[in-house]
């Protein structure tokens, strides 16, 4: 299954009406604030969580809930984020890729969290990517291998160790090639890395490596 889902962070309409329509998602679900990102864009979730604290337009809940949309409403005091909630949600369904629009934004703390949920999904061997207008990250987890193609969009190439260590990292069809090496956490070594053919491949041993394509 795959599942899209919209968060209340900084959304690009233009690549979430992009998404929707290319993307050929099982379910879409909306969290929280990610409601109205689906209004904006006259998209139909099939599904909504969240506390609603952040939802401006509270009638929202009932126009949808009235076109027969689940809602699972949570309370405002609770342990974790409606994006968390939503990523928690997509395992009970049996999703095995996921795309998350909205989770990155001006709140550090918040993208940060969700990037660390990355490694939440990796470990349940469920692909899972945040998307924004500057930035495709995923979350690796060894062993692992991977072909790349090369985007002009998304020049930048670059590697985080999200585990003590990355064991075994190879890296071909780059700027900066890597064969068999350890990276470790905390390392800047791997960023602002760039494919130099049209596709490229990358293979470690062990630990969880975060991915970032990006643009200026």
């Amino acid at each position: 299954m795959k599942l899209l889902i919209v968060s209340g962070g900084q959304v690009d309409l233009a690549l979430l009406e992009k998404e929707s329509r290319e993307g050929s998602y099982d379910r879409i679900l909306a969290a929280d604030a990610g409601l109205a990102r689906c209004q904006q864009a006259g998209l139909l979730p099939t599904d909504i969580l969240g506390d609603f604290d952040s939802l401006k337009d509270l009638t929202l809940l009932e126009h949808y809930k009235a076109m027969g949309v689940p809602v699972r409403t949570f309370p405002e005091r609770k342990d974790y984020t409606d994006t968390d909630l939503a990523l928690h949600y997509a395992v009970e369904l049996g999703a095995s890729e996921v795309v998350v629009l909205g989770g990155t934004g001006s709140r550090l703390d918040h993208t940060l969290a969700n990037v660390f949920n990355l490694a939440y999904l990796a470990g349940r061997g469920i692909s899972c990517r945040l998307l924004d207008g500057h930035n495709q990250v995923e979350m690796l987890k060894g062993p692992c291998d991977m072909i790349y193609e090369q985007e002009e969009e998304f020049p930048f190439f670059s590697l985080l160790a999200c585990s003590d260590r990355v064991e075994g990292l190879t890296l071909t069809g780059f700027s900066y090639p890597l064969e068999d090496y350890c990276l470790e956490r905390f390392v800047s070594l791997g960023i602002s890395n760039f494919m130099t053919e049209k596709k490229g491949s990358l293979h470690f041993k062990e630990g969880f490596l975060l991915v970032i394509r990006a643009r200026d």
